[in-house]
């Protein structure tokens, strides 16, 4: 299908989910009201490339991801310059950490940036497990002048203190499927072939709340079960949505 004219140059995004028995394609751009409207959605088998989550044939892997972004991109009519990807497996682990730091404009409220410096200074001093990959880090509650509080942006005190999950797996894992996509190239039309780029690799648990759980939903408190082919993930929502946590388990 050509590449029309009004539509080659919009950015549009596009989900990778890389599964056991197929690899799933969404593409999507932001509407006016500031949602995704979804373009198109395609599926590929993706036979003795993944097993319980993780990759195991880089080159098999690499081929089913090729064939099902040539698919989305002749089914939407864009080209595909990036992707966003959600992983899942047993190498995935969660752990709950505090972090703090002690402001230097004493008396003032707290500002945004005080709270990106908090989850910049967790990035640098936090121990991971050797061999592991940090990929995300999830605030649950703040401290702030010795009182717990949900959002601490406008409170005053001079000790920000954060309770956060951070999500990490193996290095390796990971880089198989970097390895596997980074093997796929662009056909673009009128340009020559690239490969792909990855924007972000997403825990698979946290990309599907966010994709069929509302605020509510998550604020009341719920349980989220995806059955996959080899690997079935539970993710939990609880203490007004702030809190998750999850568990992931392999058929035999």
């Amino acid at each position: 299908m050509p590449i029309p004219n009004n539509q080659s140059e919009i950015t549009a995004v596009v989900g990778l989910d890389i599964g056991s028995s197929k690899i799933c394609a969404a593409i999507g751009h932001l509407n006016s009201a500031g949602k995704i409207d979804i373009l198109a959605l395609c599926s590929v088998p993706n036979e003795e490339g993944v097993s319980h989550g993780s990759v195991v044939n880089i080159s098999k892997t690499a081929i089913a991801i090729d064939r099902v972004l040539e698919q989305i991109s002749e089914k939407s009519g864009y080209n595909i310059l990036s992707v966003n990807i959600s992983i899942s497996g047993e190498n995935i682990s969660g752990r709950h950490h505090r972090s703090s730091i002690t402001r230097t404009s004493t008396g003032s409220e707290v500002v945004a940036e005080d709270v990106t410096h908090l989850e910049q200074d967790i990035r640098r001093a936090f121990q991971l497990t050797p061999g592991n990959e940090m990929l995300h880090i999830l605030p649950q509650d703040f401290i702030v002048g010795g009182k717990r509080v949900e959002y601490p942006v406008g409170r005053v005190g001079v000790r920000l203190e954060g309770d956060f999950y951070i999500v990490s797996g193996l290095s390796h894992e990971i880089e198989n499927v970097r390895n596997a996509v980074e093997r796929v190239q662009i056909k673009a039309i009128g340009k020559t072939p690239s490969h792909v780029e990855i924007n972000k690799i997403v825990f698979s648990p946290l990309a599907t709340a966010l994709a069929v759980l509302t605020s509510n939903e998550r604020s009341e408190g719920v349980a989220l079960v995806d059955i996959g082919a080899d690997t079935t993930e539970l993710a939990i929502f609880h203490n007004k949505g702030r809190k998750f946590e999850f568990k992931t388990d392999s058929a035999a």
